[in-house]
């Protein structure tokens, strides 16, 4: 079967529903992960391998991540099925430093490109929004029937300033951007109420295991 064939059954069968709702804009999204998420699988199936790479291209006066995603057949020597797109750095954004800056356009210009090489229907429809009387906190979100998957809401601003009073320093806050990098996590907004645990465990083990003493060589 040609890798043509291949995709063409993967966009058939792969749906990714609108799982994340975003309170300050009060729409439903898909991310990236979402959409990988459900992909591997599909991608198991039909002997496929997804690659992602991004390139800072400068135009005009502008830098924009130029995103590229492609499908290897990795049953005929390495054929491969790709598509491109783009996604604009912000001057600037409240509360993200350059390096977030920059995270947040490669992860939309990576989830568009996706979006074009497995023909996912972007389009806004009734049912991509939340009833008019409707609240972040009676609402869950849409999800595929055959997987669902109810996705916790982000940390209140409460909790994230409880969370600048418990990592003060250079130091620790530099953990705490590593910690959410290794989660795709690009920004304090984007840290759910089931993520804050986790991210502050692994902040503490990471300054806990450089206070730890180093022991002496003994010749």
């Amino acid at each position: 079967m040609s890798i043509y064939k291949k995709i063409a059954e993967l966009q058939q069968e792969l749906e990714v529903g609108k799982e994340r709702y975003n309170q300050f804009g009060n729409f439903w999204h898909r991310s990236t992960e979402d959409i990988v998420r459900y992909l591997k699988p599909l991608m198991k199936k039909h002997g496929l391998l997804l690659l992602m790479k991004d390139e800072l291209v400068h135009k005009g006066d502008r830098y924009y991540i130029e995103a590229q995603v492609s499908l290897i057949d990795i049953e005929a020597e390495g054929e491969g099925v790709s598509t491109t797109a783009y996604a604009r750095e912000a001057d600037s954004k409240p509360k993200f430093d350059p390096a977030q800056l920059t995270g947040s356009a490669s992860s939309y210009a990576r989830k568009y490109a996706l979006g074009g090489l497995l023909a996912i229907d972007d389009s806004q429809d009734p049912d991509a929004y939340p009833p008019q009387n409707a609240t972040p906190t009676n609402i869950k979100a849409k999800t595929n029937q055959s997987k669902p998957y109810d996705v916790p809401p982000t940390i209140s601003e409460e909790q994230r300033q409880q969370l600048f009073e418990k990592f003060k320093t250079e130091k620790e806050r530099f953990y705490l951007k590593e910690v959410m990098e290794s989660m795709c996590i690009h920004g304090t907004g984007e840290i759910r109420v089931d993520q804050i645990t986790t991210i502050e465990a692994l902040v503490l083990q990471k300054l806990n295991a450089e206070n730890k003493p180093k022991k002496r060589r003994t010749k």
